[in-house]
């Protein structure tokens, strides 16, 4: 049932039950009790609530009652009952309408009606009757009884004071004990839980506090609703106050409202002041919600044409609007509010005045002082908002008080809190926008005019559409009364004014004041009152450049100028503000203004400011976003605008923002059919003006005048031969001056990834244009591009362009009309189109001058291509052998640059080593010989350049070669800084002709100092062990660690065995200070399978380093020999595994088996998910990592590069280190080494180096093979990762997907497709320049969903350098089907681009057998697909060639042979010639030169990237823009 409110302590369930047997005589006793009467049921309750009111009771007469059947005598605190004995269930009737009647009778301001009832008063009879009783103002109280809890009507009559029992006893028809009686009464007087129940039922018994309590619990209510809508606030309090509206991101302000509340709680008055936007309002409405009494808010709009006489009506009418929400019961809040003053509410009420400053003409200074007078009366609080300067001025003067609370801007953690709740990366928007952002006010006009599912339009926010958005929300949210006509009209005068200024003389900083009071602009967003009693206004900064903007469009506007003149107009203009720092930011505003506000809008003007803008210099980059926000408004303007500066000669500074701006509207769907009806517009328009075209390359002079006479009447003759079709057609085109070169490229770069059958004929007049004007060079390009590469409708606009090309077919047809055939024939792609192309252009070409007897270079040099085994010795090669023998050697490498004799020898040396190898090997000994004697830069050019040259040179050069590398003072005409890395090449030259001993003399001598190469490994042979143990003890005495690691390295590849003494000398250098050392010496226990040595480290202390990056050889080797040792027995796994570096893990899986993957599995998931959550804070650095493989050691190696591309002051090419000096090269190599080791610590200190750490693909791939769900847990975890913290794990990414495709692959592609194309810190790669996404996405099985994944890469590959290493990929990691699949469907397509994509394929396939027929048989044209035909038997044939004298070079006879057919090979290998790391092995005949290979290997590899990344298909590389499959809105 419902009981009075209040929230009771529930008693012990066995407490109720006894309670209920103790008190039945008690209800017996009241159910023989008379109904009514003095001596009856009535006359006990009368009796009871006089005690406990101490208001005495009488008792109604007989007959109608008006709902009650007693009432107090005290009128000030009226009190009436209605009194029900009953010992069965109360009927609905007999009580449900008493509320009515007591209402149609009394008018007291506060009624407690009582109804007490000897039996249980069900849960909706009460319910009811309060509810009936809040509607009319009255009090209800229910006392019942209620056996499932203490009985409010027995506590009622045990503390109705003595002698309650006796009553009872003597006024009972049947005989009871009053002993009995008073016992059940005392207990439950004393009873805690009796107590604690009459504590809270006591309180009830006082109408003003029942009634206050309901008022109260109504007012929450309402103000609870309001302020959690911003229509409802609008409507009831004037403005769209709505902090607790769900979908509103907001922060409550708790300190600010802690601080109103304690001031409150001191004082009658708080004061709460800021500026425009902070939320005032916000904070006073969160104080109203707060504050424990009633709550008042009055926005300045209400006291409107009050005078004082009329505030207390106000008063009432809004307490009764904001309790009841009703206006009926206004005059019962008379009463109540009279009663107040003489008897204060025991909880206060709080009246907030919200915004005085948007009245100013109220007189607010007396109106506040006696609204604090009523409030102080009554017991009531007064809170007051007002911006600073408003009250300072107008207020503060007749109304002061010293309780004020200033309330500020968001901070930045709570702004960037507000933009992350709806999505919008904080770091996304310029500085300038994220400091307006911290005004709450601004911060919700963005969050309410931009969508929130489309974070990349936050992108385009600025602070001036910000204020312009705030202009327009200010009367219809309440905020001011000034209209935005009004305001806008006050700031473009103001400004105005300061244009006036600037343009006058005075400074770019001007702070112009605006005499007299201007009521008419107040103090808003824009203006501020300035002190002093001479008042004033002005200009606020934030809002300056938005001002300035409405002045320029106003003064633009008032010209009434054509647009010719309207240009010369805005330059003018601007030009006085030029010294402005933000002018760029002042035309934007312009722009804005004139885009969006429709009276100030002017297709003209608007074209002339996005000029205007063109030119504008030091633009903000993160301005853009708002720019395109702006011209897409008004696409029209905008894009003839784009043509007028495409036209013009020169290239505006900010063109490419305009031209970025277009390119966006075309994709979007409401802009493109805007940019459709320009781009039509703009491909007819031609040049046909010779000397106007010359301007392209500056000023003509006088030949060049005479050129362009020349070509004038060549142009004018070739109009006056068109055919009647023809003139039709040109008579179409539009006839201009200026760059059409330009603007027509910009008009086939807006079709790309559209259908372009619909385009046919407008593409076909093209050849007018190009055919009279010669210097269209890009246009043409881009034609032949966009038709090429054509992947949307390439059939369907094949046969549109043979259509639109008809017509020129004609007898009569031009010359410009044949051109414009031939080009529409080779656009439709077709091998036969092209053809018949060729034929038509022959014919046309016969009367042109030019030169068809062109030979390359290197068939002058030789008329067959040497590298070709089946090409003939040519009759022109004996010259090219003679001449190469002529070089001399002293003149090669000797500088930085090629000179003419590099050029000469490299460009003949592969001629001579097929058709004259004596001659070759001579020259090239007598080169390789040179090194012996060189000195300063030739002696560093040839010991980094040529160690190719190695085979030639003999023991004797070898051993004074080692002599001169072992005297130091030998090299001292070498820089400085070059000597260490001159030295590691030396000891590749001389390493190969070096016994075991002379080896180790060398590399413990002081000058190498065990500075050696790495390719030097195979070449290594065994020394003597006594000269071994004589080293070891040598540089153990002289603590010589570089003659330590030299000597250690030797025997780790040499030795198969250690005795007992060597093994014991090795052991001492487990612990040596030296990393190096330390490393080489457990890789000689690892590569030995020493048993001593691997059982001393094991129970050594020896632990791996966090440090992957300086510390990765020796974590490598260490760890390896704990794991061998575990491979052996001789250690458990969960022993080692916390000392072994997380890289070797994958290598204990490898050799111990998947037993300890759980192991594995368990720390991974750890580190993992720790470094996930740590990421959001890791900071990133201007750096990338790529961690690759090295044939020679466990370890893999990382190489450190800026994550973006470094300029140098240097633009002097350079032979051996590009454009860098050497300084250059090694403070940009020691910065960015510095950077990472400086992210490892950061890492380190997160416990996330998990990020910079080498994985094995395979490995994972097996350890979570039966770990599905782990895996797809993994996966989501980085899913859900932001794009910042994502960058750090997108090799992990990759992987996962691969591990868990099998388990769920549409999780796996989800994340395949996040991963691709994301920036990240760590590549990790493999050999041949593939990748860790390389390695994932191809050895996923070959599901529909995969094939058509991987389809699409190789559609997507932008020049065929990307295409060949995605083949590569393909077939090296499992996909060699789907290759030759895939390459057949293009071939047989009807698409020309498939089938330019398929025999490119072919070409690039090392699937030789598969391809051979097809590519041999192919008979290459020269269109678009012969160009791929051509280009795919050129790489297919020079594969082939690399795989003949690789095997000559490894079966070769002698070093001469071998060096040879490496020359050959490396001419014409790629990445299809894999190798064998046995190639290394001692076993192996050439294993001492397998390095040269390699690297000659690796060198080609790059030229051939170089070349490839200038063609796809063979043809020119397109600009990405013509590679788009198609366009998408």
């Amino acid at each position: 049932m419902v009981q009075p409110s209040g929230q009771f302590i529930i008693p012990p369930l066995n407490w109720y039950f006894n309670s209920v047997m103790i008190l039945d005589p008690l209800k017996l006793a009241l159910e023989n009790l008379k109904p009514a009467g003095k001596d009856g049921f009535e006359g006990l309750l009368a009796l009871a609530l006089a005690r406990i009111t101490g208001n005495p009771m009488r008792l109604a007469a007989s007959g109608f009652q008006f709902g009650v059947d007693g009432q107090g005598e005290d009128r000030r605190r009226p009190v009436c009952f209605e009194a029900k004995r009953y010992s069965s269930d109360l009927k609905r009737e007999m009580v449900i309408s008493k509320i009515a009647d007591i209402a149609r009778r009394k008018d007291e301001a506060e009624i407690l009606w009582i109804l007490g009832a000897t039996t249980e008063v069900r849960n909706q009879i009460a319910q009811d009757l309060q509810s009936d009783g809040e509607d009319k103002g009255i009090a209800v109280l229910v006392l019942d009884w209620n056996d499932q809890v203490l009985p409010s009507l027995a506590l009622t009559l045990a503390n109705a004071g003595p002698d309650i029992a006796k009553w009872i006893s003597e006024n009972t028809g049947v005989s009871s004990d009053e002993r009995e009686l008073e016992r059940i009464l005392d207990h439950l007087r004393t009873k805690p839980e009796a107590q604690m129940r009459w504590e809270k039922l006591s309180a009830e018994f006082s109408a003003s506090e029942l009634s206050g309590r309901q008022a109260i619990q109504a007012n929450k209510s309402w103000l609870q609703a309001t302020l959690s809508s911003q229509k409802k606030a609008r409507a009831r309090l004037g403005q769209p106050i709505a902090p607790r509206q769900k979908d509103i991101p907001s922060i409550a302000r708790k300190t600010s409202v802690d601080g109103v509340l304690s001031i409150l709680q001191l004082a009658t008055t708080c004061i709460v002041l800021g500026t425009e936007g902070v939320g005032k309002s916000w904070v006073a409405a969160e104080a109203a919600l707060e504050f424990e009494g009633l709550s008042l808010i009055l926005g300045a709009e209400k006291f409107d044409g009050i005078d004082d006489t009329q505030l207390e009506s106000l008063l009432v009418s809004e307490f009764a609007a904001q309790t009841e929400n009703s206006h009926t019961i206004i005059a019962r809040w008379q009463r109540r509010l009279t009663a107040w003053e003489t008897n204060a509410p025991s909880k206060s009420f709080l009246l907030v005045v919200d915004g005085m400053n948007q009245r100013p003409t109220i007189p607010w200074d007396r109106i506040l002082t006696l609204l604090e007078g009523f409030v102080e009366d009554r017991g009531g609080k007064l809170l007051i908002t007002s911006r600073p300067q408003f009250f300072k001025r107008h207020v503060q003067r007749g109304f002061d008080r010293p309780q004020k609370l200033n309330v500020g801007h968001w901070n930045a953690s709570e702004r960037d809190y507000l933009l992350k709740e709806v999505d919008i990366d904080p770091s996304s928007l310029d500085a300038t926008t994220l400091v307006s952002l911290l005004n709450p006010r601004l911060l919700g006009i963005a969050l309410s005019i931009l969508p929130r599912d489309k974070p990349e339009a936050w992108i385009g926010l600025s602070v001036d559409a910000l204020l312009f958005e705030h202009i327009n929300r200010t009367q219809v949210d309440g905020f001011e009364a000034q209209s935005p006509d009004e305001l806008c009209l006050a700031l473009s005068q103001g400004a105005d004014q300061l244009l006036d200024a600037i343009a006058n003389g005075a400074g770019a900083g001007t702070d112009l004041v605006f005499e007299g009071e201007l009521r008419a602009v107040k103090e808003t967003r824009f203006f501020q009152s300035l002190p002093g009693p001479r008042g004033g206004y002005r200009l606020i900064e934030e809002g300056l450049s938005l001002a300035l903007g409405f002045a320029l469009v106003d003064r633009i506007l008032q010209s009434s100028l054509n647009l010719e003149d309207l240009n010369t107009c805005v330059a003018t203009l601007l030009e006085p503000i030029a010294a402005l720092d933000e002018t760029s930011r002042i035309v934007m505003a312009a722009l804005h203004i004139c885009a969006f506000d429709p009276e100030r809008h002017d297709p003209n003007v608007f074209e002339c400011l996005v000029s205007a803008f063109c030119e504008m210099q030091n633009l903000d980059v993160n301005a853009f976003p708002q720019f395109y926000n702006i011209v897409r408004k008004r696409p029209e303007a905008t894009l003839n605008a784009a043509k007028h500066k495409l036209l013009e000669w020169r290239n505006p500074i900010n063109e490419k923002w305009l031209l970025e701006a277009v390119k966006q509207m075309s994709v979007s769907q409401d802009t493109r059919p805007a940019v459709n009806a320009a781009v039509l517009d703009w491909l007819r328009h031609i040049n046909p003006d010779a000397l106007d075209q010359q301007a392209k390359y500056g000023r003509a002079d006088e030949k060049g005048e005479e050129r362009a006479a020349k070509r004038q009447k060549e142009i004018d003759g070739a109009i006056a031969s068109f055919s009647a079709h023809e003139r039709a057609v040109f008579s179409s085109c539009v006839v201009v001056r200026g760059d059409t070169d330009s603007l027509l490229t910009q008009a086939l770069e807006l079709l790309a990834g559209l259908p372009l059958a619909p385009w046919a004929s407008s593409l076909a007049t093209l050849g007018f244009g190009f055919h009279l004007d010669h210097s269209v060079y890009q246009a043409r390009k881009s034609f032949d591009q966009l038709t090429d590469f054509n992947r949307v409708d390439p059939v369907e606009a094949g046969q549109a362009f043979l259509k639109a090309a008809e017509p020129f077919r004609a007898e009569n047809t031009s010359r410009a009309g044949k051109w414009s055939l031939v080009r529409m024939l080779y656009a439709t792609g077709k091998e036969v189109h092209a053809k018949e192309a060729y034929v038509i252009g022959e014919g046309l070409r016969k009367d042109l001058e030019l030169h068809r007897d062109f030979v390359s270079l290197r068939e002058k040099i030789c008329a067959t291509d040497p590298c070709d085994p089946n090409s003939d010795r040519a009759a022109n090669v004996d010259p090219t052998i003679q001449q190469f023998s002529k070089i001399d050697t002293d003149l090669l490498l000797t500088g930085m640059h090629r000179g003419s004799e590099d050029m000469d020898y490299e460009d003949r040396l592969c001629a001579v080593s097929r058709f004259g190898p004596e001659v070759a090997v001579a020259k090239g000994r007598e080169f390789c010989q040179s090194i012996l004697s060189r000195e300063g830069m030739p002696l560093r050019q040839i010991a980094l350049c040529a160690t190719s040259l190695a085979p030639l040179l003999d023991r004797n050069d070898a051993l004074a070669l080692s002599k001169r590398l072992q005297e130091e003072h030998r090299l001292d005409t070498l820089p400085e800084n070059d000597v260490g890395i001159v030295k590691h090449f030396m000891t590749k030259f001389a390493m190969h002709q070096l016994t075991g001993d002379e080896q180790l003399e060398l590399l413990t001598s002081k000058s190498i100092a065990g500075n050696y190469s790495v390719d030097c490994i195979p070449s290594f042979k065994r020394p003597l062990e006594t000269a071994v143990i004589a080293a070891l003890d040598a540089a153990k005495m002289a603590c010589d660690g570089n003659a330590a690691f030299g000597t250690l390295s030797l025997v780790a590849h040499t030795f198969e065995g250690l005795s007992t003494e060597l093994e014991k000398k090795v052991s001492a250098f487990f612990t040596d200070e030296n990393k190096l050392v330390r490393a080489s010496a457990f890789e000689v226990g690892l590569n030995t399978k020493n048993e001593f040595l691997r059982q001393h480290h094991l129970h050594g202390s020896w632990s791996a380093s966090e440090n992957t990056g300086s510390k990765g050889y020796e974590n490598a080797c260490g760890s390896a020999l704990l794991i061998d040792a575990v491979v052996c027995g001789e250690a458990e796994f969960d022993d080692v595994l916390p000392r072994i570096a997380p890289e070797s893990w994958y290598l204990a899986e490898h050799q111990i088996g998947n037993d300890i993957s759980p192991a594995i599995i368990k720390i991974f998931d750890t580190r993992l998910r720790q470094a996930a959550d740590q990421s959001g804070g890791f900071v990133q650095l201007p750096i990338k990592a790529t961690i690759e493989p090295n044939d020679h050691v466990l370890h893999s190696f990382r190489s450190i590069d800026p994550s973006l591309p470094e300029t140098t002051n240097n633009d002097k090419p350079s032979f051996f280190s590009g454009e860098e000096t050497n300084e250059e090269f090694r403070t940009r190599q020691k910065r960015n080494h510095d950077l990472f080791i400086k992210m490892e610590e950061m890492l380190a200190e997160k416990d996330a180096l998990i990020v910079a750490e080498q994985i094995d693909f395979d490995s994972f791939c097996r350890m979570l093979k039966n770990r599905r769900e782990l895996g797809l847990q993994w996966a989501h975890l980085l899913q859900d990762l932001s794009s910042l913290q994502f960058y750090w794990f997108k090799d992990f990414a990759f992987m996962i997907a691969a591990a868990t495709f099998d388990a769920d692959e549409n999780t796996a592609i989800r994340l395949f497709n996040r991963a691709i194309g994301a920036e990240c810190f760590v590549q990790r790669m493999y050999p041949d320049g593939l990748s860790m996404e390389h390695k994932a996405v191809w050895s996923c099985p070959a599901t529909p969903i995969m094939r058509a994944l991987w389809r699409k890469r190789l559609e997507d590959c932008v020049s065929d350098d990307l295409l060949a290493l995605e083949i590569l990929a393909a077939e090296r990691f499992g996909a060699k089907n789907f290759i030759i699949d895939l390459a057949n469907e293009l071939a047989s397509s009807e698409r020309p681009v498939d089938n330019a994509l398929g025999v490119s394929i072919a070409g690039f396939s090392s699937q030789y057998d598969q391809f051979e027929k097809v590519l041999d048989d192919l008979d290459p044209s020269t269109g678009f697909v012969g160009r791929a035909m051509k280009a795919a038997k050129h790489a297919h044939e020079r594969a082939r060639w690399a795989e003949h004298w690789i095997n000559e070079m490894w079966s070769a006879r002698t070093p001469e042979d071998f060096w040879l057919s490496l020359t050959l090979a490396s001419k014409v290998v790629d990445a299809r010639s894999d190798y064998d790391k046995k190639i290394y092995q001692a076993d192996h005949k050439w294993h001492a030169f397998a390095s040269l290979f390699t690297r000659a290997r690796k060198d080609r590899l790059k030229k051939w990237g170089t070349k490839r990344a200038k063609t796809l298909y063979g043809n020119d590389t397109p600009k990405p823009i013509f590679c788009q499959s198609s366009r998408t809105d």
